[in-house]
Formats: C-alpha cells, structure tokens, sequence
C-alpha cells in the first residue's frame, strides 16, 4: 500500500492525472505482449521447421517494436531470429532486405 502511496504522491508532483498514467501504462503492456505474441508464433513455427512462416512473423515483430518504440536490444534480437530463419529456409536473398 506504501507504494501504492508513493506513486500517486510523484503523480500528483508532475501534474499527471493516475488515469491518464494507467492507461498509458495499460497501452504500454499491451504493446509489448502483441511483440512477445509475434515472436512466440515465431518461435512455434521455427520449432516445427516452418522456417518461412517464422521469419515473416520475427520480421513484423522487429517492425512492429521499431514502430512502438521498444528497445534497441528487441528489435536486434528479432531481427537475428528473422535472419536465422532466412538462413535455415535456404532464403539468403530476403536477409538483405533485414539488413538495409
């Protein structure tokens, strides 16, 4: 509860409307369980040797995570998922589209 307490006290310091935190916050997650869906799709078909599927889906997630803003690490992190998937599909060609 003390924490609780805390956070409406800086809220209320900058001005902030605790709704208007919430929601941003609550967009925020959302955001960022729509990317960890997109890779763990990914994932699921790269485990069943859909090599193609996977990259398309690492490639949204990377645009996806450049779109909303998350973090560098992210958005390199799919990107190399989505070049390994290129790589094992026998696709070389469609990793130079990751790379420019």
């Amino acid at each position: 509860m003390a924490l609780y307490s805390l956070v409406l006290l800086l809220l209320y310091k900058r001005n902030i409307k605790l709704e208007n935190w919430l929601l941003y916050n609550g967009i925020f997650m959302s955001e960022i369980s729509k990317f960890n869906s997109l890779v763990q799709d990914g994932n699921l078909y790269y485990n069943k040797q859909q090599y193609e599927k996977s990259s398309r889906l690492y490639e949204r997630a990377g645009q996806f995570a450049i779109n909303n803003s998350l973090s560098k690490e992210k958005i390199k992190e799919v990107f190399w998922l989505a070049i390994t998937s290129w790589i094992s599909a026998c696709k070389i060609d469609n990793i130079f589209r990751i790379l420019k």
